[in-house]
């Protein structure tokens, strides 16, 4: 039924079933299957607008590179106890944006997405109001 899903998640336990039901898809429906973390980069204009020094710069960059390993490997983790074979991806920048900039470059047929608000979270609801593709929302656990 789909042949390109698009997994969002943000490596919590919240968004486990998410993962989980992207992966049944793509073993179940031989769909393509993409797993996407979004970090929002740390806050630069709140140094009190002075600008950073190259020193700050060097650990800002070394931080930002170290997170980005750890939340790429966590999520190759949160796939691979799923079974499923996925391509695990990272981005830097505002999480409902990125979500749909991605399922529209990669043109997905579905976004799914776990959620903990009720009845959605911010990103989910800001994805389901932004995106051009269906839009599955999955509950957390309880």
């Amino acid at each position: 039924m789909f042949k390109r899903v698009l997994v969002a998640t943000d490596l919590t336990e919240l968004s486990a079933p998410a993962v989980r039901l992207g992966a049944t898809l793509g073993r179940e429906d031989g769909a393509l299957v993409v797993a996407l973390n979004v970090a929002e980069e740390p806050e630069r204009a709140k140094h009190w607008l002075v600008p950073f020094f190259s020193e700050e710069l060097v650990h800002l960059r070394a931080f930002m590179k170290r997170q980005e390993s750890a939340a790429l490997q966590r999520l190759h983790e949160q796939v691979q106890t799923t079974g499923a074979d996925a391509t695990c991806l990272f981005r830097w920048g505002n999480p409902a944006e990125i979500i749909v900039a991605e399922a529209k470059a990669r043109g997905v047929d579905l976004v799914i997405l776990g959620t903990s608000g009720s009845p959605l979270g911010s990103v989910a609801e800001r994805v389901v109001r932004t995106a051009e593709c269906p839009i599955l929302v999955v509950p957390g656990p309880k």
